[in-house]
């Protein structure tokens, strides 16, 4: 039952507190940022340290709308984590990656060599239309192009914090339990790497995926599917998660009239690219471009494949058996979920997404090392489902980091086939624990 207090919302003494440690730290961005290399004028450096506060500023308002009645101490204390997560991002804008060199900074440079709206009509870049909306909004301003991305990414990292404590809200109501949630989120490594270190974008269709997640089980079916389509319209890596909703068909938490929204938001986020007069065609057979490209059996992912020589020979091989291989597993977790879907409550299909995030990349061919993102974040949620399997959130972040670590330092410390070996002991233990559960449990009806 809510106190008088968290009734009547957040009082203003603690919204002050959250506007002064806010702008604190926006005035420690503003002296630090003098640092940051590309910040050559005042504007940028201003610019910057303003994103910064107001960042901060929302996650501690979200904190205090969580739970108005926490008392100072308690408030400090998660202030300062906030502090220090978005500190750790802030020191890692400097770092130009070898994608943002050879790709992300050639596309800018082409944007800006074209007037108005002309330059969505170009064939620049093979990322999906949503990310290069964005883009093409970095290309008209005056700001550092490295940063604006990294910005992006690190306010997505706060918002897929948001949505992970929504996931673990839906197994506990502790407040301290979901503060947790949304912290240990942003403290994953790979989370921390890929935005604010290497200027990915794979937060962001996760953020959706795991948005279109959290509404699926929450008997929300409109908005699951939207954000379902949201994320492929971003990344076609969102097929990591993707069947879930076809297990959310099997237990009617979606019918086919839902689905429906899914082509409809797919085309309304192409519709600014084909107004801008780009061939539809150009903006579909992106995907295609995506799937066709680095004929490897692994880049740098902790799959099957790191146990074979990463060879052409063996890529020509066993690349489409592989897509086969993968299809198949698949087909078959599908069929079993079926089966006994009139036992899949919200524990059970958080175990069968989480398995999904494994599965798919760990199969398929041609996976990148950032490819088992979706699988890191779901670890979290997973271990604050079920605290005592806490080793597995460790044994799939830490195979991801061994990938990392291969491409953006060079590190070949740790054989990838050690990293592939952890994901697939994960991959076993996490599965026969759910099938344990399955035959344990009674036949009630799907929560």
């Amino acid at each position: 039952m809510k106190t008088e207090e968290q009734r009547q919302g957040i009082d203003k003494p603690r919204l002050i507190y959250a506007a002064l440690i806010s702008l604190i730290f926006g005035m420690l961005g503003l002296f630090f940022s003098r640092f940051l290399d590309q910040c050559h004028d005042f504007t940028s450096r201003i610019f910057i340290s303003v994103f910064f506060g107001c960042l901060l500023f929302g996650v501690l308002f979200w904190l205090l709308h969580l739970e108005p009645a926490l008392s100072v101490t308690a408030f400090s204390l998660l202030a300062l984590c906030a502090v220090a997560l978005l500190f750790v991002r802030f020191f890692m804008l400097n770092n130009i990656s070898m994608d943002y060199v050879q790709f992300l900074s050639q596309w800018l440079a082409k944007m800006r060599e074209y007037n108005g709206v002309e330059a969505l009509r170009q064939p620049i870049g093979d990322y999906n239309m949503p990310y290069m909306y964005f883009l093409f909004l970095i290309s008209k301003m005056k700001l550092p192009d490295l940063y604006m991305i990294k910005l992006l990414s690190i306010t997505f990292d706060c918002i897929l914090g948001y949505y992970v404590c929504k996931l673990v809200s839906l197994y506990t109501t502790k407040t301290h339990i979901r503060f947790a949630a949304f912290f240990a989120t942003l403290l994953v490594p790979t989370v921390i790497f890929n935005g604010a270190y290497w200027g990915q974008c794979d937060v962001i269709y996760t953020t959706f995926a795991l948005g279109g997640l959290y509404y699926g089980l929450t008997r929300r079916p409109r908005l699951c599917v939207i954000f379902f389509a949201l994320a492929l319209s971003v990344k076609i890596q969102t097929i990591f998660l993707l069947p879930i909703l076809l297990v959310f068909w099997f237990v009617k938490k979606v019918n086919w009239k839902n689905l429906l929204w899914f082509p409809a938001t797919f085309v309304a986020v192409l519709l600014p690219a084909i107004t801008a007069r780009k061939p539809v065609l150009d903006t579909i057979s992106i995907y295609y471009k995506q799937v066709s490209q680095y004929p490897a059996l692994t880049l740098s992912a902790p799959s099957l494949y790191a146990f074979i020589p990463n060879e052409q020979r063996y890529f020509d091989m066993l690349n489409s058996p592989g897509i086969l291989l993968a299809g198949l597993v698949t087909l078959a977790f599908l069929t079993q979920l079926f089966y006994f879907r009139s036992k899949l409550n919200t524990l059970r299909l958080i175990q069968a997404a989480f398995l999904f995030t494994l599965l798919l990349p760990f199969f398929l061919p041609k996976m990148h090392e950032r490819y088992f993102y979706m699988a890191d974040v779901l670890s979290v949620v997973y271990i604050f489902y079920y605290p005592k399997r806490w080793f597995v959130a460790p044994l799939v972040v830490g195979a991801s980091l061994v990938g990392y670590a291969r491409y953006l330092f060079s590190n070949t410390f740790i054989p990838l086939f050690v990293a592939a070996l952890g994901v697939w002991i994960a991959i076993l233990f996490v599965y026969i624990m759910f099938l344990t559960d399955l035959r344990h449990a009674n036949s009630e009806k799907a929560l």
